[in-house]
């Protein structure tokens, strides 16, 4: 509960409905929510930290209930948000509603569901994901509807950042098992500690761990993005050996680049695939590919995208999947490994894509390895769920060439 509450003067509520509707406007087009509310703030500098934080809350917190809260009239579908994401609106808000007062704020989905009942008497758990994908238990729903941790990765030293954490109240604490993976208890600017630690989820922090690379070694990461998992598996390698970082948009790998610097991390190749850079002509010990998703494993971190995802999408990305682990076999030296990871929770996605890939490629095997976060063994596959951590969900599963 916030030690203040908000609320606190109707001209926060006019400022609310206007950063919706440039919300709502950025949602229908397809645009993720952040950076509209993000341009938002950059424009009208004179919103205080309170009151983005508010706005902020109230918003993602409709997007993470818009299937109860889509039903309802839209001044009190955001008083509901506030209150389903565990604060208490100001009595003030409440008055100018005509609702009573929400005290306490429900907390977990049962407690929620009784709740919203109120307002929605036929309200479903089942409202709150896209209906054409398979119902998930409702542990994994739950962990959904709430907000997730902010996961950052050290890099090297980071006695400056360490003191600025302490200096600002800032609570943080080490992982148990993947050293030097820290839990943030709020979000703050990290560019001036770029050399020293970057935002990178837990469950992302588990792949290099999970690829087995080694150093010496030659490594593709064919889907890299912005590059947070490949400077990992550089890391993991101790900088020797042949990485490179392909991918088909130039703007995540120059992005990737720019993070390989202010790290102090040389040595890696980088391969725009739509550019027509051709990927280097040897073959590779291991092959990673994050490949293209659903995304579901994050949708508590970016709640608006479960409802931008329609049916028509989502068979476009399962047979991106299916031509990416095709076209990494291409690029794998007999016996090598073979790494595809989501992060999604959906089957079709994730275990479904292996096995029909293992089916047409006899020559390769799911190969066991410890689950990076709680070393547990594993068959081969593994589904990080995110409760159980604070972090995203994600699937990894590691195919070995038995060739």
């Amino acid at each position: 509960m916030p030690s203040e509450e908000q609320p606190r003067y109707l001209g926060q509520l006019e400022w609310l409905t206007r950063l919706f509707a440039n919300a709502e406007e950025a949602f229908k087009a397809g645009h993720p929510v952040d950076q509209a509310l993000a341009n938002e703030f950059r424009t009208h500098r004179k919103l205080g930290s309170k009151d983005r934080r508010f706005y902020t809350t109230v918003i993602y917190g409709y997007y993470r209930h818009r299937g109860w809260l889509v039903q309802l009239e839209e001044a009190k579908a955001l008083f509901l948000a506030y209150a389903l994401e565990g604060f208490a609106p100001s009595k003030l808000w409440a008055d100018q509603l005509g609702l009573e007062a929400v005290e306490p704020a429900p907390q977990g989905l049962a407690e929620k569901l009784t709740w919203i009942r109120r307002f929605l008497p036929k309200a479903l758990a089942l409202e709150l994901q896209p209906s054409f994908v398979e119902p998930m238990e409702k542990q994994v729903l739950e962990s959904l509807l709430s907000r997730p941790r902010l996961w950052i990765r050290l890099l090297g030293p980071a006695t400056e950042f360490f003191e600025r954490l302490k200096k600002d109240g800032t609570q943080f604490e080490e992982h148990e098992r993947q050293k030097g993976a820290f839990w943030l208890s709020r979000s703050m600017d990290l560019k001036p500690y770029a050399d020293q630690v970057q935002i990178q989820d837990l469950s992302s922090q588990a792949v290099a761990p999970a690829s087995g690379a080694r150093p010496g070694e030659t490594w593709l990461d064919l889907c890299a993005g912005a590059g947070g998992k490949g400077l990992h598996l550089w890391d993991q390698m101790q900088n020797e050996g042949r990485l490179t970082l392909a991918d088909i948009r130039p703007e995540a790998l120059a992005e990737a680049k720019s993070r390989a610097q202010a790290a102090g991390r040389t040595g890696i190749s980088y391969c725009a695939l739509n550019q027509g850079d051709p990927l280097p002509d040897h073959a590779y010990d291991g092959v990673i590919i994050d490949a293209p998703c659903s995304g579901s494993g994050t949708w508590h971190r970016s709640p608006w995208a479960r409802w931008q995802l329609d049916q028509t999408h989502f068979n476009e990305i399962l047979k991106t999947q299916a031509q990416l682990l095709r076209q990494g076999v291409f690029k794998l030296k007999p016996g090598g490994v073979l790494l595809y990871a989501t992060c999604s929770l959906i089957s079709s996605e994730n275990s479904a894509q292996v096995w029909a890939f293992l089916a047409e490629n006899r020559a390769f095997g799911l190969e066991p390895f410890l689950d990076p976060l709680s070393g547990e063994p594993t068959s081969g596959e593994l589904t990080i769920l995110p409760g159980r951590w604070g972090s995203n969900g994600m699937y990894l599963a590691r195919l070995r060439h038995e060739g």
